[in-house]
């Protein structure tokens, strides 16, 4: 009877011990899964930032450019408005001359 009790539990320790085995592979098969699906949304998070960050880097060329052509733009202005404000003093000056000579 003792051979026979000792007979079940083995048995029952040999299933129990198989049954561990099984959800240990289950569980070896999730957490591969879940490290697959988490380096896929690692991807996907770094290739997002990555899209933002290319396109502020040409937000941020484009209005330099931008600034660029501003800068050009007032600096012919300035030099337009110092040459005409030469010229007018010149004109200026040169009239009065004629008009003390004359």
């Amino acid at each position: 009877a003792h051979a026979a009790a000792a007979d079940r539990a083995a048995a029952v320790a040999e299933a129990e011990g198989r049954e561990a085995e099984r959800a240990a592979g289950q569980v070896e098969e999730l957490a591969r899964e879940a490290i697959v699906s988490a380096r896929q949304q690692r991807g996907e998070v770094l290739s997002k930032h990555h899209d933002r960050v290319v396109r502020l880097e040409r937000e941020v060329a484009q209005a330099v450019d931008s600034s660029k052509w501003k800068i050009q733009e007032v600096v012919a202005l300035a030099l337009f408005a110092e040459r005409t404000s030469t010229d007018t003093t010149e004109a200026a000056h040169l009239e009065a001359q004629r008009r003390v000579a004359s």
